[in-house]
């Protein structure tokens, strides 16, 4: 068993997420928004239904597309939520989750405005230390994350957005970020840095759920840049579009 919370507890977290804690109103397929996506992550349903439990940290809708029954559900940001967020799925016996979120730049080549896809994580959190030993790998779902990348690539063909494939570093403080510390783990080939990946592909592998996630870069650890700063939000809010429908084209795709 992956999760061992007493059944009292599942249920309070579920009622927070989804209307009455009922896995009946949800489809077998999740996009979850990661930190985000609260008024946009379900864009792309054809006739939602909001399910959105009793809490005011998540945001979640029902419906379809292509045909295909998912839901989009969109969480605050950190361990503990995308910890949640995979009990749910398990569960619920969900055949496949992609994440889409946000993470800042780590390699001097990543601009804010890039998307990133994590073929995995190095575990600089803390979440998922209570489920495995410090040397298990985070790693994403080969055939979901290479599914995304080529639909991706389709999508943003000719806009100037640019993606790439990689590692990314996943944290529980971000606080502690400095340009000399993102600069060693860039020396080491590592893209990005965000706060949920390496929980989301850990709990995924362990459920035996195929996940991964895409993130749009919203900032720059060492080049000290952001969105504001460098006047890219209009290309960072297009980035995060690509990306999530990106997501539900992949769905689609793997339904097949």
């Amino acid at each position: 068993m992956v999760f061992k919370a007493s059944d009292y507890w599942f249920k309070m977290i579920f009622e927070i997420m989804i209307k009455d804690g009922d896995l009946r109103l949800l489809g077998d397929y999740f996009i979850i928004g990661l930190g985000g996506g609260f008024t946009t992550l379900h864009k792309y349903l054809e006739s939602p239904v909001d399910v959105t439990g009793s809490g005011r940290i998540a945001k979640a809708f029902t419906g379809t597309y292509r045909g295909v029954k998912l839901s989009a559900i969109a969480i605050a940001g950190g361990g503990i939520y995308a910890e949640w967020i995979l009990g749910l799925a398990y569960k619920k016996k969900a055949k496949a989750v992609v994440g889409v979120g946000w993470c800042g730049g780590l390699a001097d080549f990543i601009e804010v405005g890039d998307i990133v896809i994590p073929v995995a994580a190095v575990r600089d959190e803390d979440t998922t230390k209570h489920y495995v030993c410090d040397s298990y790998p985070a790693v994403a779902d080969f055939t979901l994350a290479n599914t995304l990348y080529e639909t991706l690539k389709e999508l943003s063909a000719n806009t100037g957005i640019r993606v790439h494939e990689g590692l990314l570093i996943t944290t529980s403080s971000t606080l502690t970020e400095n340009p000399e510390w993102g600069h060693e783990w860039a020396s080491w080939r590592v893209l990005g840095v965000d706060c949920e990946t390496s929980v989301v592909y850990t709990l995924a592998t362990l459920a035996g759920i195929p996940a991964v996630n895409v993130l749009v870069v919203s900032d720059h650890v060492v080049k000290r840049k952001a969105a504001e700063e460098t006047q890219l939000e209009e290309k960072m809010i297009k980035a995060y579009d690509l990306a999530l429908k990106a997501s539900y084209e992949t769905l689609a795709k793997l339904s097949v």
